[in-house]
């Protein structure tokens, strides 16, 4: 059976055999070890191989102009951040987030503040562009945590008029 005749589920078989054979899971183990978040590390786990060629083409397209980016401009601006699976339980139990969540969650916002300053009249990466521009900013939720909440994670005394 040719490239021509094989079937889409040869395809597929072809490339969980390649994957099998090629240790896909430990490639993604090793380029997860390199996220700067466990947000990532997440979506890089959860990739499988492909065989669509027109999202190949479209992913490839976007790796090249991510690498552009990377070469003129440099690394983008991304918080270092740990899996805050407990801010999530904590929204769900409708308890509070402790000081230390409140920082990770302005270290984000301040992130994306960063991000979305890139985009400038004459931004030449349309694919990240489009990506960037569908980010949301919480200007005034950095203010607040910044203006209540010391960067070692106790209250600032001036945070309430109760605490001054």
């Amino acid at each position: 059976m040719n490239r021509d005749t094989a079937g889409a589920g040869s395809h597929r078989d072809m490339f969980a055999h390649a994957g099998e054979i090629l240790d896909f899971e430990s490639v993604l183990e090793l380029v997860a070890s390199g996220c700067v978040n466990d947000g990532a590390r997440l979506l890089i786990n959860e990739l499988r191989p492909g065989t669509d060629p027109d999202t190949i083409l479209t992913s490839l397209r976007d790796i090249e102009e991510v690498r552009e980016f990377h070469k003129a401009q440099g690394s983008l601006p991304v918080a270092h951040t740990e899996s805050k699976a407990w801010i999530e339980r904590a929204l769900e139990k409708n308890e509070l987030i402790p000081a230390e969540g409140l920082l990770s969650i302005a270290s984000v916002e301040k992130s994306v503040l960063e991000i979305k300053r890139l985009l400038v009249e004459d931004f030449p990466y349309p694919r990240l562009e489009r990506v960037i521009s569908r980010f949301h900013t919480h200007r005034d939720l950095v203010k607040v945590v910044e203006g209540a909440i010391d960067r070692d994670g106790s209250i600032k005394d001036s945070a309430s008029a109760q605490l001054s």
